[in-house]
């Protein structure tokens, strides 16, 4: 089952919380070629983060799956999905 774990020292509004979690989900489904029932998204926001030694704001994405291809996992960052 893939997993994209979203962490954003940003707050989101709900509804747009939702938004995201579906276009993030659509998303991964769509570059893993998995059906999007199988996809996880999980969005944690307002953690204290900092990125160079700054707090502005910031998100970090880690995607983990089990048995992607090894040509696969050397390709670039997943887009945008904002």
């Amino acid at each position: 089952m893939p997993l994209l774990k979203i962490q954003t020292n940003q707050p989101i509004e709900p509804d747009q919380r939702k938004s995201l979690l579906r276009k993030a989900s659509a998303e991964v489904a769509a570059l893993l070629g998995k059906p999007e029932r199988f996809v996880m998204v999980s969005l944690e926001q307002n953690p204290e983060m900092l990125f160079a030694g700054s707090d502005a704001p910031l998100a970090y994405l880690e995607l983990k799956s089990i048995g992607l291809p090894g040509e696969r996992t050397q390709e670039s960052p997943m887009p945008s999905v904002t």
